[in-house]
């Protein structure tokens, strides 16, 4: 993931003045890394709270740390990003949705249980503003 910010750096800086919102679809794709095992690897300083372990049955932890290295990175050079939250990890899927079809790895239907959907966009939420404080994650645009 961080080779992909670096390597979008100069596409980013050359837009930086035309609009200051930088939209970043796949918010939550697999890709992101978003929902992990709790395999005795979770790393506290780079990850966002525990989740409810009872996902799909499975010890799971989030981790915010691929979406850190993106917002981080926008913020830096004065941009706004938006927060879309059009996919769902494959771990939230309801049975049936496409999964795999896009690049993204994300999957485009509706969640199995929507308060896990709920619970992860909340800590999402908490985590953001506890990192960039209530004042700036007031600013950005989020979707759904």
């Amino acid at each position: 993931m961080e080779n992909a910010v670096q390597s979008a750096r100069p596409l980013i800086a050359c837009v930086r003045g035309m609009n200051p919102v930088m939209r970043w679809r796949c918010r939550l794709d697999n890709d992101m890394n978003i929902i992990l095992p709790n395999d005795g690897t979770f790393d506290a300083t780079s990850a966002g709270p525990p989740a409810t372990p009872d996902i799909k049955g499975k010890g799971t932890h989030y981790s915010f740390r691929n979406a850190d290295l993106v917002y981080d990175y926008l913020l830096s050079i004065d941009m706004k990003p938006v927060v879309a939250l059009s996919w769902l990890p494959s771990q939230l899927a309801a049975p049936g949705n496409d999964c795999g079809t896009w690049h993204y790895r994300g999957c485009s239907g509706p969640p199995a249980n929507i308060t896990d959907f709920g619970a992860l966009v909340g800590a999402l939420a908490a985590h953001f503003v506890e990192r960039h404080g209530v004042e700036e994650v007031r600013q950005w645009p989020w979707e759904l």
